[in-house]
């Protein structure tokens, strides 16, 4: 019976390291992959430095911010001298339309 036992305890503690030692495996790949994506992630928002040209879309977004006020107001500027000149009429829809834009 004590060999018996011995022998037991030897495939129980080789199952059990051969489970951890996949389990560590598989979570070191898990670990990388998220690590690769979030790489990906970073470069995608905020740009890559060794690309020349890639900026990344958050800094694109800040920097046309400026161009994207000057839009609105040069459409509310084109509307009231369109306005002005009796070409179009404002209407309710239209004056909306230009107090949500006056809004942002």
């Amino acid at each position: 019976m004590d060999i018996t036992d011995d022998f037991l305890i030897k495939i129980a503690a080789g199952v059990t390291t051969t489970m951890a030692i996949a389990l560590l495996y598989y979570i070191g790949n898990k670990v990388g992959h998220i690590s690769k994506l979030l790489e990906k992630h970073e470069r995608i928002l905020f740009g890559d430095s060794d690309i020349n040209a890639w900026e990344g879309i958050a800094k694109i977004t800040i920097a046309n911010q400026k161009y994207i006020v000057s839009d609105r107001r040069a459409f509310i500027e084109l509307v009231s001298i369109l306005h002005r000149n009796n070409i179009i009429e404002i209407n309710e829809e239209l004056k909306e339309i230009l107090d949500t834009i006056k809004q942002q």
